[in-house]
């Protein structure tokens, strides 16, 4: 037996498409009502912490800081806050689909969102690789297009920056982006449309996600959504897809440190 393996998931049913419809959107709205809560509770942790350790004055001037933002600050600050807010909205978003896994299937969350091991193999290497490569070439392609497509993602700096932007890019978006994409909502469509259905409105929806100005992103994206709904498909669950996400993000991440950005 296979040392890694856990015991079968448990099948989705396959539902009508309006009772699938109507999950959807109540999984939506509580996604959002969820992650909601959990901003304020985090805003509210923090105002109480700001009180305690800077006393009601201190606090009212950090109020006030907050108020005029991004007004106020230089765009170094700009972009360490926009990343840390970044990063709490992605945690929001993995507790919030969490919570409601939980709530639908009880003991059995993991296989509403498909959090199933996996054996890596050359084929998972050969689509990091791909995909990698693939970002590489389009990147070039579309900053010859528009050169204004450099800047599109400033890092901040800083020993702190760095981490934020690591943790941000390499971890928290690809864990909740493969949480929604591959994990909660091909989940759901698997049973009733197939795989080719499936990981076509995926791959679409995560480069909607993605959506720009200049559309080109989002269009470059799409093909990357393909390889990772291929990796859902043959690997039966989203780590797999965490992993591929984490490492084609990680390796953006590091050619954008390089360029300086």
């Amino acid at each position: 037996m296979d040392p890694i393996a856990e015991a079968p998931a448990e099948p989705m049913p396959v539902e009508s498409a309006w009772r699938l419809l109507t999950r959807l959107i109540l999984d939506v709205l509580g996604f959002a009502a969820i992650a909601s809560a959990i901003l304020i509770l985090l805003a509210a942790i923090a105002a109480v912490a700001d009180v305690a350790l800077r006393g009601m004055d201190g606090a009212a001037r950090d109020m006030a800081f907050v108020k005029n933002f991004p007004g106020n600050v230089d765009m170094e600050t700009f972009t360490l806050v926009s990343f840390s807010i970044g990063c709490l909205f992605y945690v929001a978003i993995i507790l919030a689909i969490l919570v409601i896994a939980r709530l639908r299937r009880g003991s059995g969350w993991r296989d509403y969102v498909a959090w199933r091991p996996f054996r890596p193999d050359w084929t998972y290497l050969l689509l990091a690789a791909a995909g990698i490569g693939w970002g590489i070439a389009i990147g070039s392609f579309i900053e010859t297009l528009h050169p204004e497509a450099k800047n599109w993602f400033v890092f901040p700096k800083g020993v702190v920056g760095v981490a934020v932007s690591f943790v941000l890019v390499a971890i928290l978006g690809p864990l909740s982006e493969e949480f929604l994409f591959r994990g909660w909502l091909f989940t759901a469509l698997r049973p009733k449309f197939g795989v080719i259905a499936t990981i076509l409105v995926t791959a679409a929806l995560f480069a909607m996600a993605h959506w720009e100005s200049t559309h080109l992103y989002a269009m470059a994206v799409f093909p990357v959504g393909l390889l990772l709904g291929y990796a859902r498909e043959r690997s039966g669950g989203m780590r797999a897809t965490f992993a591929f996400h984490g490492i084609y993000n990680f390796s953006g991440w590091i050619l954008a440190a390089f360029a300086g950005k």
